[in-house]
């Protein structure tokens, strides 16, 4: 289950469960369900939550728990209250020297 921060409510949701993939392929802000305007609605299939506590990859998806990635992926931090899953990835590819915005799956 791949799972991000909403960047508007900064909670938890599935990328399957909402317009994920289709708002990271037109370059916008990635939004839960409740979030997305398109939507406007939590999907149920878990209750809400927030990210903080949870784990991010270099390619922003949340983990419980560090050990939980595959060994290909690179944790890069703790979603905190004031360090946003987004945050931690910008600082990642600020000290690997990629460009803001650039994508690091090639990276990975």
């Amino acid at each position: 289950m791949s799972l991000f921060q909403c960047t508007d409510c900064g909670g938890v949701d599935n990328t399957a469960l909402c317009h994920y993939w289709q708002r990271q392929h037109e370059r916008l802000p990635a939004l839960c369900s409740a979030c997305d305007p398109a939507i406007r609605a939590w999907h149920g299939h878990f209750p809400q939550k927030s990210a903080v506590g949870y784990w991010v990859d270099a390619g922003g998806h949340l983990w419980q728990r560090p050990e939980q990635a595959p060994v290909t992926y690179t944790i890069v931090g703790q979603v905190t209250a004031t360090d946003t899953a987004s945050v931690l990835v910008a600082r990642w590819k600020a000290h690997r020297g990629h460009p803001q915005g650039e994508d690091v799956d090639d990276a990975l």
